[in-house]
């Protein structure tokens, strides 16, 4: 399989309050990350209280490769990147920020996500399901707790099977990939991978700039479920 791309995203939520955004903090928060070239786009998020979609603040770089948003009661920052040290690194940059920035101190639930995008054949699919579906989807939800902090987690796991000639595929690849030869029997493989802290708990006992440690292990719970994948495809 090949990997074609690594999204990263580090979900921090606060529970009791929406972020109230002011576009003074979001010019702020853009003259310190200023070598990223952030500007505003344009985003919503579902909210399923009452079903309705909402405008939400948001920065992109200019290579969209870095992303960060308020959706509600959270703040989100997703990076594209293949090094998780090198996401970790950003994020407590950013996390830096937005703590002085907006006056934000803890919350009550993290949650690291990775998404990586495969091409594959149908040799690697094989390991998965016998049957010869064009599209197939697989979730597993697994309890766990952290070593060392002791937290209570759930890791997910989700596997999509996709035609290569989906239009979402345009979106996760480069120009050089795109004009690269595609056999009829490639397909794309999406795993998506999250671990989170319960939201069970809801007292707010993570300090945002200070919870490095966790952040290392949900990433961690992240690698033991991708190396899983792993093994998987080269069971055969």
């Amino acid at each position: 399989m090949k990997l074609i791309r690594t999204t990263h995203k580090l979900h921090f939520y606060i529970d009791d309050y929406t972020l109230k955004v002011t576009p003074e903090q979001l010019s702020t928060l853009r003259e310190r990350l200023k070598d990223f070239s952030m500007t505003p786009v344009p985003l919503f998020h579902f909210n399923p209280s009452d079903n309705t979609y909402e405008s939400v603040c948001a920065l992109a770089s200019e290579d969209e490769s870095l992303q960060i948003s308020f959706p509600g009661n959270e703040f989100m920052v997703a990076y594209i990147c293949e090094d998780t040290s090198e996401f970790l690194a950003l994020t407590s940059r950013v996390i830096g920020y937005v703590c002085e920035i907006f006056s934000m101190e803890k919350g009550c639930q993290i949650e690291i996500s990775q998404s990586l995008i495969f091409r594959s054949s149908e040799v690697h699919i094989a390991n998965f399901y016998k049957v010869n579906a064009f599209t197939w989807g697989n979730n597993v939800t697994e309890r766990k707790v952290l070593d060392n902090s002791k937290e209570d987690i759930v890791a997910i796991t989700t596997i999509r099977k996709l035609p290569l000639n989906t239009p979402s595929y345009y979106s996760f690849v480069d120009a050089n990939e795109q004009q690269g030869e595609v056999s009829h029997k490639d397909k794309l493989i999406i795993l998506n991978v999250q671990s989170k802290t319960s939201s069970k708990k809801t007292s707010k006992r993570f300090i945002v700039n200070d919870c490095y440690g966790i952040y290392r292990e949900l990433c961690d719970s992240n690698a033991e479920l991708i190396g899983k994948f792993h093994s998987m495809c080269s069971c055969r």
